[in-house]
């Protein structure tokens, strides 16, 4: 904790175990991939849609306050952070494009979704995000717990 303040660190705790109740925990048959993606919230309340690579944000915020759960040695935190992130990260893995799920595109543009070098692509679904804020929150965490 940079501070040692404790309204800081009461502050971190009390947005990411919001952040914890919206986010889809349990395979919905309706939505399977959603699971480990993060409902939205519009008008004060958590609304039921598909999750984005937003999520990737979420994620990089849960790494941070597993990390402040873990020096502070608050256990239930850190252990619910920790699956919490760990669902997170499972679900972007299923926004990559691979050659597996590319097949549907013109095989002109399918490098464009595969090659590392291009810029992100825009899309109705996906925000414009380079995955680095995935890469981000997956290497905090794999630091934070040892890996």
């Amino acid at each position: 904790m940079l501070t040692k303040e404790q309204r800081f660190a009461d502050f971190v705790y009390e947005m990411n175990d919001w952040l914890c109740g919206l986010q889809y925990q349990q395979i919905d048959p309706r939505h399977p991939l959603w699971i480990g993606g993060f409902m939205e919230w519009t008008d004060g309340k958590a609304v039921s849609a598909a999750p984005s690579v937003l999520s990737a944000c979420y994620a990089e915020g849960l790494a941070e306050a597993y990390r402040l759960s873990k020096e502070t040695g608050d256990l239930a935190r850190q252990q619910r952070y920790r699956e919490t992130l760990e669902r997170s990260l499972q679900f972007l893995t299923t926004l990559q494009y691979t050659e597996g799920n590319t097949q549907h595109f013109a095989d002109w543009y399918r490098p464009a979704l595969l090659e590392p070098s291009t810029p992100p692509i825009r899309t109705a679904t996906f925000a414009s995000i380079t995955p680095a804020r995935a890469v981000r929150a997956g290497a905090i965490h794999a630091v934070c717990v040892g890996w």
